[in-house]
This record gives C-alpha cells, sequence and structure tokens, in this order.
C-alpha cells in the first residue's frame, strides 16, 4: 500500500515482503486516539486489498492508567467500527490498567505487554501510531501555540518534525525484559506526518463522519470538565488544541 498526502507518501509495500516470508501475524497499539485509529483502519485494509483475510491475524494492545482510565473503552469502540468497516476480525486485545502513572512506568508497562503477547500468540509486525509534532508557523496561531506549550503539555516521546524523514520501518528487540535477540519488525506509517497529514489520510478512505467521531485525544484528568472522562475538554488540554487544529474540529 502507498498513500499519497499533502505531507509525503507513507510507503508500506515492504509489508507484503515481510507477508511473503511469514511475517503474519500483527499487533497493533491502540490508545483510543485518531492516531492509531487511522492505524487499526489501514492494516485492517492492507488485509482486504491482498486478500490476507486467511493469512494474517490481527491482534491490538491497549493499557489504562491512573490518569488515563479511558483508553481500553476507546480503544475497543475503535475495534468494533473498523470491523464493522472492513470485515476484518480482530484475534484478542490485549489489555493492561497500570496502577503507578509516570511515564516511565507506562511506557515500560506497554512493552512489556507487547513482549507478553508475543510470548504468548508470536506476532512478528508491531503497528505503532506515532506522529511528528506541528511546525513552528509565526502565520498559523494554533500552530504556534502548540510548538510553545509542547514541553509543559504535549508528549514525552520524540516527535521533534527536524529530524525528518525518520525511518517508517525498524525492530523491537525487548532489552528491558529479555535477552534473546527478538528484532521484530516495528511499523510507523504515520512518524513523518503531524496531525494535518493523518487528517489528509481520514478525508482521503472517507472516515471523517464514521470512525474519527469515536475516537478520544483528550488527556485531561478532570472527570467533571470530560463528563467522565467520555467526552474531550475541547479548551484546556494540548491534545485537544493539536487535534483542533489538525483536523478543524473535535469531534
Amino acid at each position: 500500500m502507498i498513500i499519497n498526502t499533502t505531507q509525503g507518501t507513507v510507503d508500506l509495500t515492504q509489508i507484503k515482503i515481510l507477508h511473503f516470508k511469514g511475517v503474519r501475524k500483527w499487533l497493533l497499539s491502540l490508545s483510543g486516539g485518531c492516531d492509531s485509529a487511522i492505524i487499526c483502519y489501514i492494516a485492517a485494509k492492507m488485509i482486504i486489498d491482498n486478500n490476507w483475510q486467511n493469512t494474517v491475524e490481527l491482534y491490538a494492545m491497549t493499557g489504562d492508567s491512573d490518569t488515563k482510565p479511558f483508553n481500553i473503552k476507546f480503544a475497543k469502540q475503535i475495534i468494533k467500527k473498523v470491523e464493522e468497516l472492513t470485515g476484518v476480525k480482530f484475534v484478542k486485545h490485549f489489555t493492561k490498567v497500570i496502577k503507578a502513572d509516570t511515564t516511565k512506568n507506562y511506557t515500560l508497562d506497554q512493552l512489556e505487554m507487547a513482549y507478553k503477547a508475543h510470548k504468548e500468540v508470536g506476532w512478528g509486525l508491531f503497528w505503532h501510531g506515532i506522529t511528528e509534532n506541528p511546525h513552528a508557523d509565526p502565520n498559523d496561531p494554533q500552530a504556534m501555540r502548540l510548538v510553545e506549550t509542547i514541553e509543559k503539555q504535549g508528549p514525552d516521546d520524540d516527535r521533534d518534525p527536524k529530524d525528518n524523514p525518520k525511518p517508517v520501518f525498524d525492530t523491537e528487540d525487548f532489552p528491558e525484559f529479555c535477552n534473546e535477540e527478538l528484532n521484530l519488525n516495528r511499523v510507523h506509517p504515520l512518524i513523518n506526518l503531524n496531525k494535518e497529514g493523518v487528517a489528509d489520510i481520514y478525508k482521503q478512505f472517507g472516515l471523517m463522519d464514521n470512525l474519527f467521531p469515536i475516537t478520544r485525544s483528550c488527556e485531561h484528568a478532570d472527570p467533571i470538565l470530560t463528563n467522565n472522562f467520555t467526552t474531550h475538554c475541547e479548551k484546556d488540554c494540548w491534545w485537544c488544541w493539536e487535534r483542533l487544529w489538525g483536523f478543524g474540529r473535535i469531534v
């Protein structure tokens, strides 16, 4: 599959090579947000487009935490919707509730979940929906607001747009949990796109009115402002600002 966007080409043809080599169990990191949701759809569409329904197995993994007690709920909605849209069924959804919510512990628990899933089902390709951050643009006040507040409110992982292009394919070996050299395949289809590029893909696939509205990007910790974490706060959250900037709407 090759997806042409306003921010460049997403070339996923290497997955056909991996399929030929027998890499036919895929694990998707699914947070319930719009990035991982479109990754979920792309993976399922690749299965349909290549008639791999009888050869590829789809799995998903999602973690909740003390301040994010909503990821699993929204991830399940996304899985259900993608199954409805494509007919592709997930074999299993791995979930875990993470007690201590520090960035380090959350990241390690996510890695441990992926590693344990590999030991259980033997997946060989990990799909991750990481995107890049908005670019600083003096002519775009919304983008500048995001750039200027990212250190206080934005993502903790490496999403620096200055380092592009980043490799779409790399490997995962889980050194924190084992000594064996696994070198499992990992794919980041959106790694060189920001939210505007992600919105472009939603529009190309006609998913703005069916898949996008059931995703949730908000990370505000107030259950009252978010109706017990069922809606977006829409005004006091870096992630809501980014969603509005990229898509032009929250839901």
